[in-house]
């Protein structure tokens, strides 16, 4: 009986779980409770934010700050409880009754008990719980991994709304400048009062474009600081500027898949607690057909005899209740979760083949704009400018060459975001970085 004696594990699996994330994302996960390691994560958020921030950083700095994963990390300290409780043995009952008049002495009787079907099923009690402790870890870990993910997708953003600001004063200052050369000329009566009039509705839109982008800006960097819970840190953010270069190759889908259903957490829950529940059903029927059984001890001293003490058993007998309905609910509960392993397996599996094609389309297109779409903008603004110094292009088209330039600049700088946003739902969909190695 004192080996069902036990207590609850401070670390309650966290090593395991900080393991999991630490391969699948890079970062090092702190479960914030008071002590050392707190001190740590306030050194390391200062040293991080002390410079410019890359993907990487943001992702640690959200895995060591962000409030919702300490509410999560808390689900493992209640699984870690239910592990406990599950190889306890129910306490024992100890009953007496004293009988009057005594002759001359009282009439006593005493015994304790303890139910043999916890005994009996005790083991099998712990392998389920432990099954429910595994999947409960791996829960845990495919949300930090998530966070992973949508923290990217928010640098990303963040990153690409940093360039595209810039960009968009340089095509607000070539506007301006159109629409000063245009109210001197129409001064001149060199040109008419549609055409300056056009060039100032073009530097007003350009203000606008170039508001907008900055209100993107301010957003995204709002998005990502709260991600990283660092809201009330934000003037200390700086994120480094501009988005990374293509990758030279990609994995192939069917690789990517194979890696999703080995590695994806909520896929190894689903298993966890399939298994779970195939411990239940090996035992369901039995133990609710003899539960109520006990062993004990009974002693016994009356007035007329002298003291005994013995053993005492109790057995229910299944007459009515063979636990027939605890087996088939049993059986029934593990085929679901056989079921829902397939479904999560084949939702997994369609996400990474959705977030292929996103991403390869991205790709595509940003290839496209890089490499054909804005270098032919940049030759036209050349071309222009030659033009211009032979006195053969007036300002005007120079500064609309120039225009034309900064705008297709834009687009392949959205291009680029759009592919590393993708790329980072494809990390999601498989369930870590997507690194060639891994």
């Amino acid at each position: 009986m004192m080996g069902g004696c036990a207590s609850v594990p401070q670390d309650a699996g966290f090593g395991e779980t900080r393991a999991a994330v630490e391969a699948r994302t890079g970062a090092r996960a702190v479960w914030n409770r008071g002590g050392e390691e707190d001190r740590e994560v306030a050194e390391q958020t200062s040293a991080l934010l002390a410079k410019d921030m890359s993907a990487d950083d943001a992702v640690q700095l959200a895995v060591l700050n962000n409030p919702e994963l300490q509410v999560v990390y808390e689900e493992l300290g209640v699984a870690q409880a239910d592990v406990v409780q599950a190889g306890l043995l129910k306490n024992p009952v100890f009953s007496a009754s004293v009988r009057f008049p005594a002759r001359p002495y009282h009439g006593v009787d005493a015994g304790v008990e303890e139910e043999f079907v916890d005994l009996l099923f005790l083991p099998a009690r712990k392998k389920m719980a432990e099954s429910e402790f595994a999947a409960s870890k791996a829960r845990v870990g495919g949300r930090v991994v998530a966070l992973a993910a949508e923290v990217r997708r928010a640098y990303y953003r963040a990153a690409a709304a940093g360039e595209i600001v810039g960009i968009r004063k340089e095509a607000q200052d070539a506007a301006d400048s159109s629409a000063e050369l245009a109210g001197r000329l129409f001064e001149a009566g060199n040109i008419t009062e549609l055409a300056r009039d056009s060039y100032r509705a073009e530097a007003g839109q350009s203000k606008l474009d170039a508001g907008d982008a900055a209100l993107e800006l301010a957003e995204a960097r709002q998005e990502l600081a709260k991600l990283m819970g660092l809201t009330m840190r934000l003037g200390e953010m700086r994120v480094a500027g501009g988005l990374a270069e293509l990758p030279v190759k990609e994995l192939a889908e069917e690789e990517l898949r194979k890696r999703a259903l080995g590695q994806r957490l909520e896929v190894i829950a689903a298993r966890q607690e399939a298994a779970a529940l195939l411990q239940q059903k090996d035992v369901a029927g039995t133990a609710a057909a003899i539960s109520g059984g006990s062993v004990g001890a009974e002693l016994v001293r009356d007035p007329d005899v002298k003291t005994t003490i013995g053993p005492a058993v109790s057995v229910a007998v299944p007459v009515f209740d063979q636990g027939q309905a605890a087996n088939a609910k049993a059986v029934a509960q593990w085929r679901q979760a056989q079921a829902r392993v397939r479904e999560t397996g084949a939702e997994v599996t369609a996400e990474v083949g959705l977030a292929f094609e996103r991403m390869s389309a991205a790709r595509d297109r940003a290839a496209f704009d890089r490499e054909t779409l804005f270098p032919l903008r940049q030759r036209m603004t050349q071309q222009t400018l030659q033009q211009y110094n032979g006195m053969l292009a007036s300002p005007f088209a120079l500064i609309e060459a120039k225009r034309a330039e900064l705008s297709a600049r834009v687009e392949a700088v959205q291009a680029v975001e759009a592919y590393w946003i993708a790329r980072a739902d494809m990390e999601k969909a498989i369930g870590g970085k997507l690194t060639e190695d891994r």
